[in-house]
This record gives C-alpha cells, structure tokens and sequence, in this order.
C-alpha cells in the first residue's frame, strides 16, 4: 500500500482513517481484526475432537442453511446431571471472544487434574459460533435476518437463537439434567465481565463473586473489572437464561486491542477458575 492511500483525519475528537485501495481481480479481503472464520471452526473442532472427552453435533442450521456446530465435553462413559453452556460469536466482529473461547475449552480438555475431575462430575456443551451467516457475510452486529442476535433472547424470532432456546430448554426438561452456568463470549472497547448482580439468587450461590475472585488471585498482575449492571432490561442471553432458569449468567468480554497472548492467559486461568470454584460447590441432587 502506497503511503499516500492512508489519510488520517479528527472529526469531533475522534481520529478516522480513509482508506483508497485498488484491486484487481483477485479477491482482496479487509477486516480491522484477524479473520476467524467458519472453515475456522471446522478445523479447531476437528482438532479438539480428537480427544475421547468431545461429541461433535449439530444444533441446527441458520437462516441461510449453514451448519451451527456445538461441541459437547464430559468423561467417556459419563452421564453428567450438571451441565454448563458456552456460547459465541452472536456478534460477527467480536473476534477477540473467539480467541478467549478457544483456550478455555482447550483447558477443559487438558490433563490438567483439576480439568480431569471437572469432565467427571460436568458436562459442558459449547456453541462457538452462533451467527455463522452475519460473519461469512462480514455483518457488524446483525444476522441474515436482519437481527442482533444478542436482542433476540425471549423474542426468539430467528432460527439460531430459537436454537438456543431449545438446547436450554431440553436440559430444563431433562429430569436428570440441571444447567448450573451459561458464558457467552464477546468483544468489546475492554476486558470486562458482564454479569448479574450478586443479590440476585442463584444455583450455585455466589458463584460469579466467587469464580472471579479465584481469577484474580491466579492474576494478581490482571485487574479484573466487573458490571453487575449493564443493560439489565434487554432480551439479551445473560438476562434471559437468568430470568427464566436462575443460573449464573456471564457475557465475558474481551478488549479488541488486547494483548494476544494474554487473551490466551485469559482464557486459560478463566476457565482453571471456574472449574476450581465449580468443584468447590456441593452438587444439586434435588429431584425437578
């Protein structure tokens, strides 16, 4: 790119750039983060999945009939009562969610002894990538059907998250099943976890508190920042799956210009901590 072809201007205090490319007749691709994408996804499940501990699936199909892939982890030979949802990619973009998403699911497959217990006792079902259509199509934040799919809980008026409203809702009806957390990774301006506040009753108690402040001390170099407040009244994952099944509910974001490496720290001891805190917990044996 010639020098020229970049012009940097402020407009009301914020600096924008102006791009002039040319191109010919090969493809030219352009993307303010690194591209992950569906092909992506295919090649880390196949990876993941060699390990004995992963069932790969489909959940369904999205508006334009591609594949929804979702993984599910637990010790082979194991039916699991306690089960915990992982999700990502509602937004297209959000590409540093992604790279959080993947070492912690790769530390839940490790040998680590703490991950080894936890396949034991938990079964984890992981959906990496929602929006496959919003992100083949470079969409901001929206999917085909024209739709934030992360304002589209409750609702539920497109297919892929009708999906997910289905996977919670079979676990609920399952009466050897209990859903005891939901993650559901993004992106955003910094490292924050969204959550709910700590007097809203939860099965386990106290589990967001907890988790985080086992984080912390497993990164004492890391501040950790914590919302308990945000955007409370939308139909968005967190509030929906904590209005209607009272469970720790969590959107954990990741800066976009965080450090890469970090982000794979983060990731990791993300989910050393929770495994640690949910093992900490008594089971719910309780009948529905």
């Amino acid at each position: 790119m010639k020098p020229d072809a970049v012009v940097i201007s402020e407009v009301d205090g914020v600096r924008q750039a102006k791009i002039t490319l040319q191109h010919g007749k090969t493809p030219l691709f352009v993307a303010g983060q690194e591209i992950v994408a569906p092909s992506d996804y295919q090649t880390w499940i196949a990876k993941v999945s060699q390990s004995p501990d992963v069932e790969q699936r489909v959940l369904g199909q999205s508006l334009e009939a591609r594949n929804i892939p979702a993984m599910t982890i637990k010790a082979p030979g194991t039916q699991p009562r306690e089960q915990i949802v992982l999700i990502g990619r509602q937004h297209p973009p959000e590409i540093t969610g992604a790279l959080a998403l993947f070492p912690f699911v790769e530390t839940l497959l490790s040998d680590e002894p703490v991950a080894i217990r936890f396949r034991k006792r938990f079964e984890t079902i992981v959906v990496p990538i929602l929006n496959p259509d919003g992100v083949v199509r470079g969409h901001w934040r929206h999917s085909t059907g024209h739709k934030d799919l992360n304002r589209d809980w409750g609702p539920f008026t497109q297919p892929e998250t009708r999906l997910m409203g289905h996977l919670l809702e079979e676990i609920a009806a399952a009466p050897a099943r209990d859903l005891r957390l939901f993650i559901d990774f993004h992106s955003t301006q910094k490292d924050v976890f969204y959550t709910i506040p700590d007097d809203y009753p939860t099965n386990p108690p106290l589990f967001i508190k907890n988790w985080l402040a086992r984080l912390s001390a497993a990164m004492p170099d890391y501040a950790i920042h914590r919302d308990a407040n945000h955007n409370l009244d939308q139909p968005n994952s967190k509030n929906h799956v904590y209005g209607k099944y009272r469970v720790p509910t969590v959107t954990f974001e990741i800066g976009d210009e965080t450090d890469r490496p970090l982000i794979a720290r983060i990731g990791r001891e993300a989910a050393l901590a929770m495994m640690d805190e949910l093992l900490a917990t008594e089971p719910d044996l309780t009948a529905k």
